[in-house]
């Protein structure tokens, strides 16, 4: 990477196109065989946004799925296989599947008791007072049942998911956190990226860092963002970043 390209081996700017692959209820995984994959390597693209969720990667607090990560390796093997890169995306949608969602495990999710009442979209979820609860608890780094702060278990999943893939020749990088929802934090105000989002992404990135100082982490602001609203991220303390806006 030379700031602000990817450069190919060859010294070239590499240009990627691609699309999502992901499932976002059990296994987890992907109903997509070796035609499909071939299939989007001939439309030209080059590279596939992969969907990992934490309710996969950590069922139960501090348990790693390895078995989880076997499937995720294979699926890896194949994209490379055709001559496609991997963007890894831990992905969430309205927090978790507690939310009639995708992303954080049940245990995760805490929302103070506060009943969930769900809407006719899925979307609308967002803006019930359980998510926003358990969006708060998440930037706040409230405790998990073991102690041990979410953000933590969070950040020690990416560290886990480099170790497990930072050599692998079909990966191009990191995506931290799919459209990150500011809860309570201010609809259209620079508050919660630069109190809130900023610091959760330098403790993951840090986690990363550990063990993995050459793939690309790329980063998104918040989700408002995808409406036109403008980013308040700013510098951070490491190299190869990219900036994954919607």
């Amino acid at each position: 990477m030379e700031p602000p390209w990817i450069i190919d081996p060859a010294g070239r700017v590499a240009i990627f196109h691609g699309v999502n692959m992901m499932n976002k209820q059990a296994p987890y995984l992907p109903s997509i065989g070796d035609a499909d994959i071939e299939r989007v390597a001939g439309w030209g693209m080059n590279v596939v946004r992969f969907g990992i969720f934490w309710a996969a990667l950590e069922p139960e607090p501090g348990a790693f799925n390895e078995a989880y990560l076997d499937e995720v390796e294979r699926f890896l093997d194949r994209f490379h296989a055709a001559g496609l890169f991997v963007l890894l995306d831990m992905h969430q949608d309205v927090y978790g599947e507690k939310y009639q969602g995708d992303g954080a495990p049940v245990w995760a999710a805490i929302d103070d008791g506060i009943p969930f009442r769900p809407k006719p979209f899925w979307g609308f979820n967002y803006f019930t007072r359980a998510v926003i609860r358990a969006f708060d608890n998440f930037w706040a780094n409230v405790p998990g049942p073991d102690g041990v702060g979410l953000q933590e278990h969070f950040a020690r999943n990416w560290r886990r998911v480099a170790e497990r893939f930072r050599d692998h020749p079909a990966l191009l990088g990191y995506d931290l956190f799919n459209e990150p929802y500011f809860g309570s934090h201010g609809f259209v105000t620079g508050k919660f990226e630069r109190r809130y989002l900023q610091p959760f992404y330098e403790r993951v990135i840090r986690e990363i860092r550990e063990v993995d100082d050459r793939n690309v982490v790329f980063y998104e602001p918040k989700i408002t963002k995808d409406f036109g609203t403008r980013s308040q991220i700013g510098p951070m303390p490491f190299e190869k970043l990219g900036c994954a806006f919607h």
